[in-house]
């Protein structure tokens, strides 16, 4: 796999989950908080 397929398959995924990337981050960020 190319480095340039990786990165646009990553870059496709992101923006698939993004939602969900979100939530996970206001997770990490909460429990840094506590």
């Amino acid at each position: 796999m190319f480095v340039t397929d990786y990165f646009r398959y990553s870059a496709v995924e992101k923006s698939k989950n993004w939602k969900n990337n979100l939530n996970i981050i206001k997770i990490h960020l909460a429990h840094i908080v506590d």
